[in-house]
């Protein structure tokens, strides 16, 4: 079965959803690459918090639905476990900065793929 690469096919809602989704995403992989590149070696750790973003953007795709199902809980539970480290160890601005690189658009993307799945016919 071939993935049909028609543009015509998205609706807004859902190409909003999955540019978001491209934001952290994005960030993950830089880090990736600029930690890797600069020899520590533990940068590939990113890559395990890459590939479930990835993931959702590929299933959104086809299915929007359950794309934002499987965002709006990834996004909640992710920022949920983070919370509980951030909240002894870093100082509030990094906390608001880091939850709206990394977990807002998540969430922002999961809400919009729901709403996009509800309008596929």
């Amino acid at each position: 079965m071939a993935i049909s690469l028609n543009p015509g096919r998205l609706n807004r809602p859902q190409i909003a959803a999955m540019a978001l989704l491209a934001v952290p995403l994005t960030l993950l992989l830089a880090l990736t690459i600029g930690e890797t590149v600069g020899g520590d070696w533990s940068g590939l750790q990113h890559l395990a918090q890459a590939a479930p973003l990835l993931v959702i953007l590929m299933v959104a795709w086809r299915r929007p639905y359950a794309a934002g199902i499987a965002s709006l809980a990834l996004g909640a539970v992710a920022f949920a476990l983070w919370l509980v480290f951030a909240v002894r160890n870093l100082e509030p601005a990094a906390i608001v900065l880091t939850a709206a690189m990394l977990f807002v658009p998540a969430l922002i993307a999961g809400w919009l793929l729901v709403q996009a799945g509800r309008r596929a016919p």
